[in-house]
């Protein structure tokens, strides 16, 4: 493992015997697509361990374009946020990487620094889905593709929904079902909607370092029920 010899995962998942993760299959500001890849590592991690998983991520402020709202301020959970001399201050030692600022303010105040977060977050998360498998008896992953959107689930706002009710992927290997969901998802709006969506997000980086870290595999076949 790359980022972790120890992973802090939620104490009902460490002691269930059997795993069954439902997942919203969708677009995601850091993974691109996110589906159970993501839900298992986030998803399973204890809160300790999802501020691990998020801290690399520290939004870029532009100051010029903040009108003092206080906006973000309310929205942040770690207090990290405060006006100071008529202008926004992010106290970085302070913020979890949550993303919340980035997506409240409508003047585009906070931005995802891409050069460091993306592929790091992405693998940071994929350490984490094995660990939350590694200790099961049997483990079933679903993900549900319907009423998909470009943001996560988590985010604060009303979505636009891209596509509804297309189709539900289920299987034993949580890299094939999300290898074989983005494909489905692709193959309905002829073309690749997750780069379209995300275009300077890479999502390849979920799914190599879980082949490479013995997560899953990338074959799989269709059998329709």
């Amino acid at each position: 493992m790359n980022y972790f010899k120890k992973a802090k995962i939620a104490s009902n998942i460490y002691y269930a015997d059997v795993l069954i993760c439902l997942s919203h299959f969708k677009g995601h500001m850091l993974f691109g697509f996110a589906g159970t890849i993501k839900n298992l590592g986030m998803g399973c991690a204890a809160r300790p361990g999802k501020y691990l998983l998020h801290n690399v991520l520290k939004p870029k402020v532009d100051i010029t374009k903040c009108i003092l709202c206080g906006k973000c301020i309310k929205v942040c959970p770690a207090e990290a946020l405060k006006i100071e001399n008529k202008k926004v201050v992010l106290d970085k030692d302070k913020c979890v990487g949550c993303g919340e600022c980035i997506h409240i303010c409508e003047k585009k105040v906070f931005s995802i620094p891409w050069d460091l977060s993306d592929k790091e977050v992405q693998e940071r998360t994929v350490e984490y889905a094995y660990a939350a498998t590694k200790n099961k008896k049997s483990c079933l992953f679903i993900n549900f593709l319907d009423n998909i959107t470009k943001d996560c689930d988590c985010i604060n706002k009303k979505q636009e929904i891209l596509a509804k009710d297309i189709s539900i992927v289920a299987g034993y290997d949580p890299v094939a079902v999300d290898l074989c969901s983005l494909n489905i998802v692709n193959n309905f709006f002829k073309k690749d909607i997750f780069k379209e969506l995300w275009p300077q997000i890479d999502y390849t980086p979920q799914i190599e370092y879980a082949i490479k870290i013995g997560l899953g595999k990338k074959e799989y076949k269709i059998v329709e029920v």
